[in-house]
């Protein structure tokens, strides 16, 4: 007569383990960062909790910077004579550390380090003139230097970095802008000019490269690439496009526009 209830009680009390394992599990998921990046001078970044923010000063040879994290009103320096990126998703921090080593365009030989923020513990990922981290997915990290003839000016020679094996995977010349979202990534061209310029898209190993199209600016949202062209340099007219990640199915989202769509392209 009690065998069954008691079996009964076993059940339940078995799912409610298996509820409570699978809601830390979930929970454990929904509080993992995703890596942000701060490119220049920047705004502090605020990731996981605590602030991040890079500080510019002279070091006596040349202007470098000083890479911070605040929590709980507590400020530790994380880098010193760093380059002026970053990449973070609160556990780690992919940063450039500046050499007094220079080429003819005098950019700075750079390595880039990926810091264990609680131990201390560093990595290095990549070096060379003008490496800096600009994106990551957790596998990859998405850095370069140099660009068209080394001049910083001209973007960055990009690639797809393996953080576990180093292996490098050559991506593009001329990388601006360059976001990772959804298992893709997304560049701009940087020339130094503003004008509609190839924005490509790769898979998160840095291979499958496709062009999106020629434009000023781009991003992703969601499982879409917003991208904005300009009309010319006398108008100044912007109009935002969408497409899938097959660089199809391409709508117009907005008409043409007086102002820079900004909200669009944070």
């Amino acid at each position: 007569m009690n065998r069954k209830p008691i079996r009964l009680a076993s059940a339940v009390v078995l799912v409610a383990l298996v509820a409570t394992v699978l809601a830390f599990a979930g929970a454990g998921q929904a509080h993992a960062a995703a890596y942000k990046a701060n490119i220049g001078y920047g705004d502090p970044l605020k990731v996981g909790g605590a602030t991040f923010k890079l500080t510019q000063y002279y070091d006596g040879s040349s202007y470098v910077y000083k890479i911070t994290r605040t929590k709980s009103a507590k400020t530790k320096v994380l880098a010193m004579k760093a380059g002026a990126t970053f990449v973070t998703n609160g556990k780690y921090l992919f940063y450039s550390s500046v050499s007094s080593k220079t080429n003819k365009y005098a950019m700075s030989y750079q390595t880039i380090y990926r810091l264990d923020i609680k131990t201390g513990g560093k990595k290095k990922i990549a070096a060379g003139y003008g490496f800096e981290a600009r994106a990551c997915s957790g596998k990859y990290l998405y850095c370069g230097g140099g660009g068209y003839n080394y001049e910083p000016s001209e973007g960055l020679k990009l690639y797809a970095v393996n953080v576990k094996t180093k292996k490098k995977t050559y991506m593009r010349d001329g990388a601006g802008k360059v976001v990772y979202s959804n298992g893709k990534v997304l560049v701009t061209t940087n020339t130094g000019d503003a004008g509609n310029l190839p924005i490509h898209i790769f898979n998160a190993n840095g291979k499958g490269k496709k062009k999106v199209a020629d434009a000023l600016t781009a991003t992703i949202k969601g499982k879409r690439i917003y991208y904005c062209k300009i009309s010319d340099s006398y108008s100044l007219s912007f109009k935002v496009y969408s497409c899938n990640f097959k660089c199809k199915d391409r709508k117009s989202v907005t008409g043409w526009l007086s102002d820079y769509p900004s909200s669009y392209f944070v």
